[in-house]
């Protein structure tokens, strides 16, 4: 199961110009998706917590083009907003996998990942 969520298959978006060899990451994926709906909630917990750390850092990244390259000011802003916010959740979701984590160690942990 962990497999296909970790396969870094995800959709495309066609007829989006350069966007068609680019991945769209997130719980965009159906099949993450349904995948996730299995995992019992102390797995679902782990693995929700850990895809968010990328999933807010993809969003930082995404947004550090937008003061140079973007047209419009409100982009520009909406983007500096993202980097503010993304920014401040990561370290408390990065806390909140370490409290679920530490208690779990040997045959229990590799059950959840």
């Amino acid at each position: 199961m962990m497999e296909s969520m970790s396969s870094g298959q995800m959709p495309m978006m066609p007829g989006m110009p350069m966007m068609e060899h680019m991945p769209m990451g997130g719980m965009h994926d159906m099949s993450m998706m349904a995948d996730l709906r299995k995992l019992p909630p102390n797995r679902l917990e782990v693995v929700f917590m850990s895809l968010m750390v990328p999933h807010h850092q993809g969003a930082i990244d995404m947004a550090t083009l937008a003061p140079d390259r973007a047209a419009h000011q409100e982009i520009k802003d909406l983007a500096q907003q993202i980097i503010g916010s993304q920014s401040g959740e990561i370290q408390p979701v990065e806390h909140l996998v370490v409290g679920l984590v530490r208690p779990l160690t040997g045959r229990v942990w590799d059950q959840l990942v």
